[in-house]
């Protein structure tokens, strides 16, 4: 289960108001022997939010290393023994209290793209871009290519997604939360990354900037 309180503001060197969130995270996990397990408990620091501090308790404590995957994603390799495990997580973090827009912007043709980022265009498990064209077109319609088509997107799955638990699990994809018309934070982001995808628009689950970038 997962908590996150109300957030606090502060003010960085410019004046702007940055927002101060404290999450916290507990678990429990039982396994039948000893299980090897990559975890993803740590959020990165970047430009658009910054770790001010964390605490990790692990009962029983094991070793635990650290490595960075190709989505820049902070992962933790440990072992949880025979039996049950508790993990707790607390963390404050500051983020930026409003999220950058720009409504001008222009989606960029595939051609121009830079090469490492050509792997945002295509299908993965839980985003089956190749599968969602028709419904990203009809979500979109005429709208201009670029930021209007992401925001017509946003929108469309504020306005028909229900934020209910229980109705995902670890095997759901986007096609299954579009059918569901409900689930989580992590199925409404595989719902919006697989439609702007299908937009070939590059996106990809960002550390640095949120949702989308």
């Amino acid at each position: 289960r997962s908590q996150i309180p109300a957030a606090a503001s502060t003010a960085n060197l410019h004046g702007e108001r940055n927002m101060r969130l404290h999450a916290t995270c507990k678990m429990r996990v039982r396994v039948s022997s000893d299980c090897p397990v990559v975890a993803m408990l740590r959020p990165r620091s970047g430009d658009a939010q910054w770790m001010v501090s964390e605490r990790y308790e692990l009962h029983p404590w094991v070793t635990t290393t650290e490595y960075v995957d190709v989505f820049g994603n902070l992962c933790q390799r440990l072992t949880v023994p025979k039996g049950d495990m508790r993990i707790e997580v607390e963390m404050i973090m500051e983020a930026e209290a409003a999220i950058a827009v720009a409504p001008d912007a222009e989606a960029v043709a595939v051609r121009d793209l830079p090469s490492d980022t050509l792997k945002y265009l295509l299908q993965s498990r839980y985003c089956p871009s190749d599968k969602m064209e028709d419904r990203a077109l009809q979500i979109t319609g005429d709208t201009k290519s670029g930021y209007a088509q992401v925001e017509a997107i946003r929108r469309w799955i504020h306005e028909h997604l229900e934020y209910r638990y229980g109705v995902s699990d670890g095997s759901t994809d986007a096609l299954d939360t579009l059918a569901d018309g409900a689930g989580v934070c992590r199925d409404f982001s595989h719902v919006a990354i697989g439609l702007c995808r299908a937009c070939l628009l590059y996106t990809s689950p960002s550390p640095r900037d949120g949702l989308l970038s």
